[in-house]
């Protein structure tokens, strides 16, 4: 998981990353305000959130 960690395409420094129980979906948190829903067995993006988040936490 360490790999696909490290190419996550956010456009700004990741601060937050989670993974499901099951280790099939990340959730992760970026400085430039977004948060992103990834698919674990591929690395693709699955949903994108945006906007001024305090406190991202994925």
């Amino acid at each position: 998981m360490v790999p696909l960690v490290r190419s996550l395409n956010h456009g700004g420094p990741v601060v937050s990353v989670a993974a499901r129980p099951d280790g099939k979906f990340l959730a992760s948190a970026s400085s430039n305000n977004t948060a992103k829903l990834w698919d674990a067995s591929n690395g693709k993006q699955i949903a994108e959130l945006r906007g001024h988040l305090p406190s991202q936490r994925a």
